[in-house]
């Protein structure tokens, strides 16, 4: 495994494949509404959001970006499910 690093993006001419959305993982409901209000004053209230819960560990991001906005939103999740394992 290598160290991985991030990048800040801004611009650019290259195109970026799939559609804009967030996976969320880690968070309760109550740390999920904060969420969405955050992306709501941030005007990133146009982006489709998932939320990962713990049934998702197995899934591949391409599933679970096409899902429906807010989906898994309310339930348990994945970081609680899998610290409870």
């Amino acid at each position: 495994m290598t160290k991985g690093t991030f990048k800040k993006l801004g611009e650019s001419t290259k195109p970026m494949y799939g559609p804009r959305a967030l996976l969320v993982c880690g968070f309760t409901p109550l740390e999920q509404e904060k969420v969405m209000k955050l992306l709501n004053n941030i005007q990133f209230a146009d982006i489709s959001v998932t939320f990962a819960t713990a049934e998702d560990a197995d899934q591949h991001l391409d599933e679970l970006f096409t899902r429906p906005d807010q989906s898994g939103r309310n339930d348990e999740c994945l970081n609680e499910q899998m610290s409870m394992k």
